[in-house]
């Protein structure tokens, strides 16, 4: 059994939602969804964003990288790179999805360990 450490659930979801306002484009429309799907509670956060390739997304997750989106933008790449480690110790995982110009972040976590009253 993996123990939910809420903290560090926190610090994924307020992760991905700065990134959404923050590498969006302009002042495009943000959509967020937290839905039951299969065996997994997924929280998909979509925006528009001006990345075209989708070979990117993988390395997006890794430390230090920097999508060719945030070239002017503070950061240290740190961010999804952690969040992805966070979901794994939770026994979930990241997934980013690219359809120009929407890119949907979904953080999945085995349904089984989430306990909503």
């Amino acid at each position: 059994m993996i123990d939910i450490d809420e903290e560090l659930l926190r610090t994924a979801i307020i992760n991905l939602l700065e990134n959404s306002v923050k590498y969006r484009l302009h002042a495009s429309e943000i959509t967020i969804e937290l839905a039951f799907v299969d065996d997994s509670l997924v929280l998909s956060i979509s925006n528009d964003t001006d990345l075209k390739d989708s070979g990117e997304l993988q390395q997006l997750i890794q430390p230090q990288v920097r999508g060719s989106n945030a070239q002017h933008q503070q950061g240290s790449g740190l961010g999804l790179a952690l969040v992805n480690d966070i979901a794994q110790a939770h026994g979930g995982r990241l997934q980013l999805d690219l359809s120009p110009p929407r890119l949907r972040v979904q953080l999945r976590l085995p349904r089984h360990y989430v306990n909503i009253d």
